[in-house]
């Protein structure tokens, strides 16, 4: 199959079967979906069974010993195992607009043809929704102050978080920088795009919302609301702040990127940002 959908599940049996339903009603349906389960004591394995059961030939269930090693070291799994063209990532929890497959690819093959043979990461903007998919905001790009005309910009690319996991869609060249994931990757989204961009490839921008983004408790990682008070808020947790920001730099270290002092001016321009 040319174009492979990367998903891996843990306890996701309450959003699970409207993000199915989802992918079900995409105007492309050339695509397989490879599901990895990390290690659920729900009954998310019975309704991925029964999605499977339902579109034979169209599920893969991909099983291994490894049992609980997290999202970064699980679409690690999927993406060693995948060897499709083009692939998409996925979380449970979203809602998939009906033309996201479709206008992501479209856009890939468009810059692939402005750009052959190099890695490529094509990711969109998306829709924040709350738990019961009502809208809170029609741009995670301008909600969370991301500027996506500066994604042709090496350094605001890889080092601030503006590719979202969920929409990204890469090419075979893209997943071949990518792999392995080093020990000292932060999540497997920031990782792909750091080598495929450090490697000479390009992080392409749709500038459409591909999907509803639903907010809740148990997101790994949920969008960056940059309101009144944010700033207070970052210096009330310092800490956490250098924390963080520590742990970034280590995983672009050994992605590849050259400077500190470069880091820390495009930290501060993305902080300081604009919403557009």
């Amino acid at each position: 199959m040319a174009v492979e959908i990367l998903l891996s599940t843990y306890n996701g049996e309450k959003y699970l079967p409207a993000f199915l339903d989802s992918l079900f009603s995409q105007t492309n349906q050339d695509w397989l979906l490879r599901i990895r389960d990390d290690g659920s004591s729900d009954n998310t394995l019975a309704v991925v069974k029964s999605y499977s059961d339902a579109h034979p030939g169209r599920v893969v269930l991909q099983k291994d010993e490894l049992g609980n090693i997290k999202p970064k070291r699980s679409f690690e799994e999927l993406l060693k195992a995948c060897e499709a063209d083009y692939i998409f990532f996925a979380d449970e929890d979203d809602v998939w607009l009906p033309e996201k497959v479709e206008h992501t690819l479209a856009k890939m093959k468009e810059s692939e043809m402005q750009t052959p043979n190099l890695p490529i990461v094509v990711c969109t903007d998306l829709k924040v929704a709350d738990g019961d998919l009502n809208i809170i905001s029609d741009s995670m790009w301008h909600y969370s102050r991301i500027c996506p005309q500066l994604f042709h910009d090496k350094d605001y690319s890889v080092i601030n978080p503006v590719a979202t996991g969920c929409t990204m869609l890469i090419n075979k060249a893209a997943r071949g920088a990518s792999l392995p994931f080093h020990a000292m990757a932060r999540m497997h989204d920031g990782w792909i795009v750091m080598r495929t961009v450090l490697s000479g490839g390009r992080l392409v921008p749709l500038c459409e919302s591909t999907m509803l983004y639903r907010q809740h408790n148990g997101n790994q990682i949920g969008a960056l609301y940059k309101e009144k008070g944010f700033f207070r808020k970052k210096l009330s947790s310092i800490r956490e702040t250098w924390n963080y920001n520590c742990q970034q730099w280590a995983s672009l270290k050994v992605a590849g990127y050259p400077s500190l002092l470069r880091y820390l001016f495009y930290k501060a321009k993305f902080v300081f940002s604009k919403p557009q």
